[in-house]
């Protein structure tokens, strides 16, 4: 079993912990906000790649904690789709915010916070690609 200072050690570690927070936080920010994007098919996406990528961060952490990691092309196949997710679902947070004055600031900040999520699920692409080689 790994231990805590093992774990606390590990950059991909620290990276699947923040990518869990950005996405909590954008989750927390339009909970109750149907108009996170223009159209029924992009709202889906937004909240499809949130709460999936709730889902599969909690599994990930697990198996590092518990010593059983996914296999590296496994956690490839998620990384890089949850990039391209993540960018998308913060660009369409922020069309929808820029051209529906219904929407708030928790839009914007959502799709702000999304985007950074993307890019740090384009960091953890990079490094777990180049490290676990």
């Amino acid at each position: 079993m790994v231990t805590i200072g093992d774990l606390f050690k590990m950059s991909t570690f620290w990276l699947k912990i923040l990518e869990l927070t950005v996405t909590a936080v954008c989750i927390g920010l339009v909970a109750d906000n149907w108009n996170v994007a223009m159209t029924p098919s992009k709202v889906a996406v937004v909240n499809g790649t949130l709460v999936g990528y709730i889902m599969l961060s909690i599994v990930i952490i697990l198996g590092i904690a518990l010593d059983i990691p996914l296999d590296r092309t496994l956690v490839l196949v998620i990384t890089l789709p949850g990039a391209v997710m993540f960018i998308t679902s913060g660009a369409l947070m922020i069309e929808s915010w820029d051209r529906n004055p219904n929407t708030t600031g928790e839009v914007l900040g959502s799709g702000v916070m999304a985007l950074l999520n993307g890019f740090i699920y384009l960091v953890d692409f990079g490094l777990t690609y180049f490290k676990y080689r």
